[in-house]
């Protein structure tokens, strides 16, 4: 199999979970080989589009260097002090 073939099979593939969007997930192919390049909101997508990419008939070797979205605190806005003594 081709690299274009498993990069096509990839592309092709059903989301590796719900909350994957397209564009969220790189994966180029070379040698049979996948690096995973993107970000997730956590890391079961992270383990999901690993498990699923190494599925893939061809796939010799994946590098998964998903990242996971960094969630922003919504604790205290931006210049106030602790209990509101602003």
């Amino acid at each position: 199999m081709s690299d274009t073939d498993v990069a096509d099979a990839i592309q092709h593939a059903p989301r590796w979970t719900a909350g994957l969007r397209d564009g969220t997930v790189d994966a180029p192919v070379s040698h049979g080989s996948v690096i995973l390049m993107g970000s997730v909101a956590c890391d079961g997508q992270r383990r999901a589009a690993e498990n699923q990419v190494r599925q893939i008939k061809g796939v010799s070797w994946v590098d998964n260097r998903i990242t996971l979205f960094r969630r922003v605190s919504r604790s205290a806005p931006t210049g106030s002090t602790p209990g509101g003594a602003d």
